[in-house]
């Protein structure tokens, strides 16, 4: 399993701590956890562009602003994750065990990487 902290901030962290996490992992948007690796909910660009618009401090909590509401996975499951990606457009899924606890992600781009793998692997048959 990669690494997830480049997909994680804590509810302890900041807005711009979530920004900057989001800046690097490309994904365009954070995983938000407890202390107990539980996930809380999401922060993703749009949520940034929104707390502009309303002037909200960047230096506030980022418990301040998680979406609770948000899409997961129980398992690594890649056409799920496509079908996600497709109708939602989203861009990071967290994949949590019954408790909430984070044990992976799936990017957009192992989702894509997987189309592709498929579809070389269709053609070669």
């Amino acid at each position: 399993m990669k690494s997830l902290k480049k997909f994680v901030v804590f509810d302890h962290q900041t807005i711009k701590d979530a920004i900057s996490v989001i800046q690097g992992n490309l994904s365009r948007c954070v995983i938000v956890v407890n202390n107990k690796n539980k996930v809380v909910g999401t922060f993703s660009e749009g949520d940034v562009l929104r707390l502009i618009l309303e002037d909200i401090e960047l230096h506030s909590s980022i418990k301040r602003v998680v979406n609770p509401s948000f899409r997961y996975l129980n398992k690594k499951d890649m056409l799920r994750a496509y079908q996600m990606v497709k109708k939602n457009g989203i861009t990071l899924i967290p994949v949590i065990d019954r408790d909430f606890i984070l044990k992976d992600v799936i990017t957009i781009f192992q989702v894509i990487d997987h189309l592709s793998f498929a579809s070389k692997k269709r053609t070669v048959k």
